[in-house]
């Protein structure tokens, strides 16, 4: 992620020896996830051997290209497709990092993992199959499929609106609430508005029991019937993600309020104009 990127950039300015380690195989983080040409909101901000970047507004593509630019211009190490499992100190005093069945040495790691986490799970059979995914790049990819989409937070609404104006698709939003919460204002009026116009399903207060190739059963808490099951091409399951706080805190990472030192005392200065 952009944490991560700026990290190595300063450790190759300092003229260290590090590599960066991530679970997918390039750069990017959580934006390279982002559906294409999602409008991305930055900070001005300068990045080390690289610059200021002035720019407040960037199309994800924009941002990838620029970041992808930067790092094959310093020639980053990056090893991709290693899981980051965690970190203790050896006896000889050198931290030891675990990540995809491997092990590597350093005198320090930085944890640039972000609170997203790893995609949150259904656990329900027929979960491992390919047409179930956890993120939506693309949805013009997409035409003429049955297509459900469980969650109900934005990533979820989002993502079934976007499938549901493609030519063809039939869409299903299963959440297992009866209502939804917190959700954008705009994205809460125009799944309302999709869901009267009959543009996709509302399947509230249900949830996902199995999915097989060519159907997906679910248990239903209101209606006439106790179960359903729906023909289905694809399944994007949009129900957030496990925070690695359990991950960080096995590294010795403490979020014990207790720990922390306190804030400081604001006394007044000068003439107080």
């Amino acid at each position: 992620g952009p944490a991560g990127l700026a990290c190595a950039l300063e450790a190759k300015q300092q003229g260290l020896r590090f590599t960066v380690i991530d679970q997918e195989t390039t750069w990017g983080g959580t934006v390279a996830k982002y559906p294409r040409r999602k409008l991305v909101l930055t900070q001005p901000v300068d990045l080390p051997l690289h610059g200021r970047i002035k720019q407040s507004t960037f199309s994800k593509e924009e941002l990838m290209e620029l970041w992808l630019g930067i790092a094959a211009e310093h020639q980053l190490p990056l090893r991709g497709g290693l899981t980051f499992e965690g970190v203790e100190r050896g006896d000889d005093g050198l931290y030891v990092v675990y990540a995809g069945g491997r092990t590597f040495k350093a005198r320090h790691v930085c944890l640039a993992i972000g609170r997203r986490g790893t995609p949150r799970k259904l656990d329900v059979p027929g979960e491992e199959l390919p047409k179930v995914a956890h993120s939506l790049i693309d949805a013009a990819s997409f035409e003429s499929r049955k297509i459900l989409v469980v969650g109900g937070g934005d990533s979820a609404i989002e993502t079934a609106l976007g499938l549901a104006t493609q030519p063809g698709n039939e869409v299903t939003l299963s959440y297992r609430k009866e209502a939804f919460f917190r959700l954008k204002s705009r994205n809460a009026q125009k799944i309302g508005e999709a869901a009267r116009s009959g543009e996709l399903t509302l399947l509230m207060r249900s949830e996902v029991e199995a999915i097989y190739p060519d159907r997906v059963d679910l248990r239903l808490e209101e209606g006439p019937q106790e179960r359903c099951s729906i023909a289905n091409d694809g399944v994007f399951v949009m129900i957030g993600g496990v925070p690695p706080l359990a991950l960080l805190e096995n590294a010795g990472v403490s979020f014990d309020p207790s720990h922390r030192p306190p804030p400081r005392v604001i006394e007044e200065q000068g003439t107080g104009l």
